[in-house]
């Protein structure tokens, strides 16, 4: 069991904050997390602060889920970029580029969900960073 104010923020992709709850051992080791879902690669919360950008990238062998749980901002994936807010969810396939802009005054807290897909982690390795 985890509690969001009890994970430390790690920087990654730009300026947004992520808080890893569950991750997969063999492919995030350098969390040094319990080895769970894997059939997953993690679950996680990210903030992206007003002005901050969550850069654009992408993962060859993973799909992904945003949900919004708090704010608003501008999310790219693959040539379409769209304003989502609160209650938005949205899945991001393998290969496509990703990534958010918060354009507002308020921070924007995202969960999520990234699974590997099958035969990825082996080709992937570690590392993430």
């Amino acid at each position: 069991m985890r509690n969001v104010n009890e994970i430390k923020e790690i920087r990654a992709h730009g300026d947004a904050l992520y808080k890893y709850f569950f991750m997969r051992k063999d492919v995030y080791g350098y969390l040094e997390m319990d080895d769970v879902l894997k059939a997953l690669g993690g679950f996680w919360q990210t903030t992206v602060n007003p002005g901050k950008r969550l850069e654009i990238h992408s993962h060859e062998d993973h799909e992904q889920i945003y949900y919004i749980l708090e704010g608003e901002g501008l999310l790219t994936v693959g040539d379409e970029t769209r304003r989502v807010k609160r209650g938005d969810a949205i899945y991001i396939p393998p290969n496509t580029i990703h990534g958010f802009y918060n354009d507002t005054d308020e921070p924007c807290i995202i969960l999520m969900v990234d699974a590997i897909i099958e035969g990825g982690a082996k080709r992937r390795g570690r590392s993430r960073k």
